[in-house]
């Protein structure tokens, strides 16, 4: 019973993706896209409840566009890495600040 539903989601994707922006899925730019995805992987490790939810999803996006060759996909996949590390920086700025106005302050 799962595999039809399956089947159906999948059948949707690729009609979504469609071989374009070629440029993107040059053997220089999978390299690029490559380095990208190690900071988002590292990015899913880190403990931050709900952290991992972006950087796991721009991984989704560029790895069916590399298997599609969209570019399309590839670009949107890292737009949504950037932000997702951007994001978790922040945080991880912001508990580090907070950290510090505890000690400086006591608790």
């Amino acid at each position: 019973a799962f595999v039809p539903r399956v089947a159906s989601v999948l059948s949707w994707f690729e009609r979504l993706l469609t071989p374009r922006l070629s440029w993107v899925t040059g053997p220089y730019a999978e390299r690029g896209f490559g380095l990208l995805c190690v900071a988002l992987a590292i990015a899913t490790t880190l403990p931050i409840p709900f952290g991992h939810n972006l950087p796991a999803l721009a991984l989704v996006l560029i790895g069916l566009g590399l298997i599609e060759r969209d570019g399309l996909a590839i670009l949107f996949g890292s737009a949504i890495g950037i932000t997702g590390i951007v994001l978790l920086g922040l945080v991880v700025f912001g508990l580090a600040q907070g950290v510090s106005f505890l000690l400086r302050f006591g608790l």
